[in-house]
């Protein structure tokens, strides 16, 4: 394989680009849990986004504990290339964020290709919970 760039922490420069990429038709009804639209613009400060080099890919994570962090995921590259991808942004964030042991995830039972990623990128299936919501998502985690 090839050098490889590590993944990038964002900006708030790079708000506008985000909120166009959750915004896409497909993006939209992946991770918009039934909304119209998506505006990441006041949540930004309290988020560490990190884009693959290729820039296909972004991940957000929050930290709802110290050594915790929640990870959400707007993926538009498929395959082999997501699963390097992602890969490269949790192997960089774990880097950047040396007190976080955990990251987790939580993914509605119905989307069968996240459930896929999530274990392809290393995270394990922990329970089912209940989302604000009232959908239904698996809780998959990854320790460092």
């Amino acid at each position: 394989s090839g050098f490889r760039v590590m993944a990038i922490l964002l900006t708030s420069d790079s708000i506008p680009r985000i909120n166009k990429i959750l915004n896409e038709p497909n993006m939209l009804k992946l991770v918009g849990m039934g909304k119209s639209s998506l505006d990441i613009t006041e949540e930004f400060k309290y988020l560490d986004c990190y884009e693959s080099d290729d820039g296909l890919d972004i991940a957000m994570f929050e930290r709802p504990d110290f050594r915790v962090a929640q990870g959400h995921n707007t993926f538009r590259s498929k395959g082999r290339v997501a699963i390097n991808n992602g890969k490269d942004i949790i192997k960089t964030y774990f880097k950047n964020n040396p007190e976080v042991d955990l990251i987790f995830g939580l993914t509605p039972i119905s989307n069968k290709t996240t459930i896929w990623f999530n274990r392809m990128i290393g995270f394990n299936f922990v329970k089912l919970q209940w989302l604000e919501n009232g959908i239904l998502a698996g809780r998959y985690e990854q320790y460092r």
